[in-house]
């Protein structure tokens, strides 16, 4: 599971405000990615944490170190296999990076990590913190029944930016918290470059438009061999399955398989298959992370159907998502 390298990763992040995941902000800075070098830049190992576990947590200390270089590990090879859109890929350092956004260098554009703010729903804000109410200027929904939201630190994401506007985001793509460590990362980068890729080639530039496409992918949804395997499956599910009724809700192609093919199957982009990515919605509610559900083809990692957003059993695929998921093929 990813999530063990977000606690890693945490002090080396910068907070920025949350906004949809599934598009580039415009095609005039998704064009800057195929014009420019890509620069990547890894996560590197914090000397105050360094110092703290040295001294506090011995024993937590080589987990540190190894849970940062698989992780980039991963990213390294992922980048290599799925990154083909730009002049040039270079693994640079964070003072390296630091350096292009300073001097707002236009032939580079920038991969790196980023934490997100959530959006905390159905919440008022006041309530939450009373001292709101004499902060001059603050707008916020006082009115206990409406879907009120405030932000908090939360959710981390792979970003791009262009070198010559770095505080203009171009695009990003959420960790998935859950599943598969390689083949979470791999979807990260390979997200990245679909919305690249199809704002580019598609005009594909709003979440209108994402999922418009995908219901014409979904079309080949029964053609396709859904993979599950024992991690994900949620237990309303299970049961499901356990009396033989998993038909009640899918009558297409479904295995469930040992974690490993799944990946195999996504790292060669082997055709014929579907599999599923459980990704931060960054938000929360009711004290619960919510996850968007998403189906994806194993040929190139794009969308073929989104099941919907919720924080049900701390994302695992269930019932729900099964029956959304042959709801898209029809």
């Amino acid at each position: 599971m990813i999530r063990q390298y977000i606690s890693v990763i945490i002090v080396l992040l910068v907070a920025i405000q949350a906004k949809a995941q599934f598009t580039p902000v415009d095609k005039e800075l998704a064009l800057q990615v195929s014009e420019c070098i890509l620069g990547v830049a890894l996560v590197e190992e914090d000397n105050e944490t360094i110092e703290y576990l040295a001294n506090k947590k011995p024993d937590e200390l080589n987990k540190y170190r190894s849970e940062i270089a698989q992780f980039n590990k991963y990213l390294e090879e992922a980048i290599q296999r799925e990154w083909n859109i730009s002049k040039d890929v270079r693994i640079l350092t964070s003072t390296q990076i630091k350096d292009i956004e300073e001097r707002r260098d236009p032939t580079y554009c920038i991969m790196k990590m980023s934490k997100r703010a959530d959006y905390i729903m159905n919440v008022n804000p006041i309530a939450k913190n009373p001292a709101l109410k004499n902060v001059p200027g603050y707008v916020g929904n006082y009115d206990h029944r409406s879907s009120s939201y405030t932000m908090e630190d939360g959710t981390f994401a792979l970003q791009l930016i262009w070198g010559g506007e770095p505080k203009k985001e171009i695009a990003f793509s959420y960790i998935p918290e859950i599943g598969l460590p390689r083949v979470g990362v791999n979807f990260m980068v390979q997200h990245l470059r679909n919305q690249i890729v199809d704002c580019i080639k598609q005009d594909i530039a709003r979440i209108g438009d994402l999922k418009k496409a995908a219901k014409i992918r979904s079309k080949d949804i029964s053609k396709k061999t859904a993979l599950l395997y024992d991690q994900i499956i949620g237990k309303p599910l299970r049961k499901q399955i356990e009396k033989g009724k998993l038909d009640k809700y899918y009558q297409y192609p479904l295995e469930i398989v040992d974690s490993s093919k799944v990946e195999n199957i996504a790292i060669n982009h082997t055709q014929g298959f579907i599999y599923p990515m459980i990704i931060p919605a960054g938000a929360e509610s009711g004290a619960k992370e919510l996850y968007n559900y998403l189906f994806v083809d194993s040929a190139d990692g794009r969308i073929v159907t989104l099941t919907g957003m919720s924080g049900g059993e701390n994302g695992a695929i269930n019932t729900y998502h099964i029956y959304q998921l042959r709801k898209g093929a029809k």
